[in-house]
């Protein structure tokens, strides 16, 4: 790992605040931010939302962020099955080292979480699948808004590969989810 675990939150959070700070220059909404990723993505937004003390470094606002949807992540450092996936394991093992407890946002859920999409394909090979039904129990349990969509016929890549197309399962899911916690003149 060429970059330390704190320099990869940093350049993620940085690029947060950012979009909250400029995006309405663009036309957006700086208070009415969504944050989504796809593998070590997911797990990414899983930290930026979950972690208070990296926010506050940064001055985050997570009032801002609506809603989040992390897709095929892992969420752990300590869940044993993580480290059956060696490209994992070695990332987890480095961040670990880093890190700490800081390395798994399970560790820092509050229940004042933004609602939640979890999704993640059932014949996924790279990420085991008990990430996203630990992350969906502990958040439910804390009180935070949840749901949880568990793909059959996706693997790992499948999740994001095909937005494009017609009736890709997980476009449609995120397209309601948005229309939900997002909403936009377009879909009202």
């Amino acid at each position: 790992m060429e970059n330390k675990f704190s320099d990869q939150l940093g350049d993620c959070l940085l690029a947060l605040k950012w979009v909250t700070d400029n995006i309405g220059k663009y036309g957006g909404d700086g208070n009415h931010i969504a944050i989504t990723g796809l593998s070590v993505g997911a797990y990414m937004a899983a930290i930026l939302v979950t972690e208070t003390k990296w926010q506050k470094k940064y001055n985050i606002d997570m009032r801002k962020v609506k809603c989040w949807i992390p897709m095929s992540g892992f969420y752990s450092a300590e869940l044993q099955d993580n480290y059956l996936t060696p490209i994992i394991a070695d990332y987890l093992k480095q961040i670990r080292t880093q890190a700490k407890n800081d390395a798994s946002p399970l560790n820092h859920i509050t229940g004042r979480e933004p609602p939640s999409l979890i999704i993640h394909g059932r014949d996924d090979y790279a990420v085991p699948r008990t990430n996203a039904t630990i992350l969906y129990k502990t958040l439910k349990e804390s009180g935070s808004v949840t749901q949880l969509q568990m793909l059959r016929g996706y693997l790992h890549s499948d999740i994001f590969i095909g937005y494009n197309t017609p009736n890709h399962v997980p476009t449609m899911l995120i397209k309601s989810f948005l229309a939900k916690y997002l909403p936009t003149e377009e879909n009202h």
